[in-house]
Formats: structure tokens, C-alpha cells, sequence
């Protein structure tokens, strides 16, 4: 095992690797994921920013996430999409709070340390008063990410959290979810004659019968379509891909009582809806709630909780496997 921290164009950079990982976090930049790389096959999972001068810039609170580099692994915390928030415990007569898009970690620099074999990046609540505390660990051909939310306030408050991870993918690439997800809710599509929020759509055929498109499978740059849904509530924690050029499966595995949901966002040159530059990717979200609007997942009792003084611990595994695999 091995950790490392260094300057690169005025940003700390934190390592991790073993003989099978390398991962590679931004501390300033949201405490960003910007490597994650099978050294057994040499693939870099995680999506650059446009350009080849790799522009990580600092955001500001509230900005937004597509003026940035819409690249590599963010937490999406307390909300994904942007949102007002009532505190359910507060007084009549206070004043709700608005939560930006992608939520508030995203744009802040994080405190970090490097214990040993493991690194902690921490950020605090802007809007709330918590503690987001993020550690991460090698096993083997394993990346464990443990969580912690600590709530010190004497309020309790609602939240959605969901990891970001925007992935390298090619044509034909197989995602893999469980075998119950039938249907998903759809949360927003690039073209809105295909539905509108909140249709429920079959998966994998979503705009079946007038498109017969599995989009289980990655498709090409001429699709021209972006679009985010989510499956109901999970029986089994587990998403992944499958690269059948490298036969080499990325899974993500997480405790479904803790993380319920799973997004699905399918970027195929879609979005930005009103920018030049677009982007090709596919992100699967191990998510606490839908859909991305913490104020509609309160309203539909779809997000989780965190009481005042209390903690919430949560874990995600990030595995790389040589062939197909799938949640076990």
C-alpha cells in the first residue's frame, strides 16, 4: 500500500494505490475523485474535463455544476438537483433554506489527513450545521468508501445524499443493475416528447413502444440524448459496467436499507440542454433518496433523515473485476 500527497498546478493531490487500485482525490476541488484505474488493465474509469489541460477550477457556493468540469467523482449532498428545504423541526415563522445544484460539497475545499493506509476528507454543512466526513481505504481490488454525517445541531433535518461518479464509457458498454429493476422513474430527459417527470418507463426499453433501444447497453454519440431516472427501492446493493473490449467489470456495491436507490444518468451528447460543449458519460448513483429535488423527496417521503445529535454511518464499495460480475 501506498499514499502520497503533491502539488499539481496549485492543487493537492492524495493518492492511494496498491499493486491492483490507484485512486487520486482533489481535496480543494470538493474533495473530487479524479482517478480511479484498474493498474491490471490500465483503464481509467472516471471521466476527464474537456480539454486536455485538465482545468480544475474552484467553485464558488451556488454556482453551477455545468460551468465547471462535469468530470471524475463529486458527492452530491444535501440534494442533487437545486432546492428550497423547510426544516420540519423548525419554528412557524422561520425561513426556509435553498440548497444549490449538486447540493453544497461539491464547491468547497475539504479538510483532509492521511492516517496510515487510509485517507480522511471532511467538509462542513453551509446551509445546515453538519459534518460530512469521508474515509477512504484499499483492499485488494476493492476501494472502500466509508461515510459519516454527524448532525451536532439541535435539529433534525432531511437530506439526500449520492455518490457522482461520472464514468469513461464506450459504445456497447453493459450496465448492470439487479434483475428486479423493471421500471424506473424518470426524473429529466433531453428531449421532453419522450416524458415528462415522473413517468414511470420500463427498463431497460424506457421509450419503448416507439423506440426499441436497449439502453442497458451504451449507446453512440448520435443518440443526442441525455436522460436521469431512478429504480423504486432496491432488494439488492449493486450497479455496474461492463467494458466487453477489456472483458473487466466496475461494480458498486452499498447496503440498500442505508441506500435505497439507484440513479442512472445517460449522457449521450444531451447535455448541457443550452451549451455548445456536451458531454458522453454514464453515472450510476448509489442514492438516500429521489428524485433530485430534495424538496419533492421530502414531499414524497423519499429521502433520509438524520436526527438532532445523531450520526449516520454508510459504506460503498467500489470493485474491479476481471470478466462479467454482478452483485453478490
Amino acid at each position: 500500500m501506498n499514499t502520497e500527497c503533491w502539488q499539481e498546478k496549485g492543487l493537492n493531490h492524495l493518492c492511494l494505490e496498491n499493486e491492483r487500485v490507484r485512486v487520486v482525490f482533489l481535496p480543494e476541488i470538493g474533495g473530487k475523485m479524479i482517478e480511479m484505474i484498474n493498474k491490471m488493465s490500465g483503464r481509467q474509469f472516471l471521466l476527464p474535463p474537456p480539454g486536455e489541460e485538465k482545468p480544475y477550477r474552484a467553485a464558488f457556493y451556488g454556482a453551477n455544476f455545468a460551468d465547471y468540469d462535469a468530470s471524475g467523482f463529486d458527492e452530491c449532498f444535501p440534494t442533487i438537483s437545486p432546492s428550497g428545504y423547510f426544516p420540519p423541526a423548525a419554528a412557524a415563522h422561520s425561513p426556509g433554506l435553498f440548497f444549490p445544484d449538486h447540493g453544497e460539497l461539491w464547491s468547497q475545499p475539504w479538510r483532509y489527513e492521511i492516517a496510515g493506509d487510509e485517507v480522511r476528507l471532511q467538509a462542513q454543512g453551509v446551509r445546515q450545521g453538519y459534518l460530512f466526513t469521508k474515509k477512504v481505504s484499499l483492499q485488494q481490488n476493492k476501494i472502500i468508501l466509508d461515510y459519516l454525517l454527524q448532525n451536532p445541531s439541535p435539529l433534525s433535518f432531511s437530506y439526500i445524499w449520492a455518490a457522482h461518479p461520472l464514468l469513461r464509457v464506450t459504445p456497447g458498454n453493459k450496465l448492470l443493475l439487479p434483475e428486479s429493476v423493471d421500471r424506473v422513474f424518470l426524473n429529466w430527459v433531453s428531449d421532453q416528447q419522450l416524458g415528462g417527470f415522473g413517468a414511470v418507463l420500463p427498463w431497460p426499453a424506457l421509450f419503448s413502444p416507439g423506440d426499441s433501444t436497449d439502453y442497458s447497453a451504451v449507446q453512440n454519440g448520435s443518440h443526442i440524448l441525455a436522460v436521469k431516472c431512478f429504480t423504486a427501492t432496491l432488494d439488492r446493493g449493486f450497479a455496474g459496467v461492463y467494458y466487453q473490449d477489456s472483458d473487466e467489470t466496475l461494480l458498486f456495491q452499498f447496503d440498500p436499507a442505508a441506500i435505497p436507490y439507484l440513479g442512472v444518468w445517460l449522457c449521450y451528447g444531451g447535455w448541457p440542454a443550452e451549451e455548445p460543449g456536451k458531454y458522453f458519460t454514464v453515472a450510476l448513483e448509489p442514492s438516500s433518496g429521489r428524485p433530485d429535488s430534495l424538496e419533492i423527496a421530502v414531499e414524497r417521503q423519499e429521502c433520509a433523515h438524520i436526527g438532532a445529535g445523531e450520526e449516520k454511518r454508510w459504506r460503498l464499495e467500489i470493485s474491479l473485476w476481471e470478466g462479467r460480475r454482478s452483485g453478490e
